[in-house]
């Protein structure tokens, strides 16, 4: 193995290992946003509400799928908001909603 091919297995390596980091650490979010009063009166409307229901079908007409744009602010590696942000769209969209989404962090 010579230098560069050690150079981009390190690299690779560095790589998975802050991919794997990011994963647990949206997980964790995830799990906190779950257990908030915020997440469970957005879940109580989303699942009770008639009002809310009527609103958002008027919105959505018979469209199956729901596009979001998130505009976080900061970093998702480092930056709450921009981890609480896409925790409570994936908690959505795996709970509520098929989802096309796009991330975009400024």
């Amino acid at each position: 193995m010579n230098c560069d091919e050690n150079m981009e297995s390190n690299v690779y390596f560095h790589i998975q290992d802050e991919a794997e980091r990011l994963l647990k650490e949206i997980k964790l979010m995830m799990k906190n946003v779950e257990n908030s009063e915020l997440y469970a009166g957005m879940r109580f409307d989303l699942e009770h509400n008639e009002t809310f229901h009527q609103h958002l079908f008027r919105l959505l007409g018979s469209h199956s799928h729901v596009q979001v744009v998130i505009y976080a602010l900061g970093s998702m590696e480092y930056g709450f908001n921009s981890q609480f942000q896409l925790a409570v769209v994936l908690l959505l969209k795996t709970r509520f909603f098929q989802l096309n989404w796009q991330y975009t962090s400024i």
